[in-house]
């Protein structure tokens, strides 16, 4: 599910600035799944 390739509990720590933009990607990614 993750094209990052990173989990849940460790993206936060190594994209502390990148929240609101690495959780859109995830939204697009995951409309297209659906």
């Amino acid at each position: 599910m993750f094209s990052c390739g990173v989990p849940p509990d460790d993206w936060k720590n190594t994209r502390p600035g990148s929240d609101d933009q690495w959780m859109a990607s995830m939204d697009s990614s995951l409309e297209r799944w659906i």
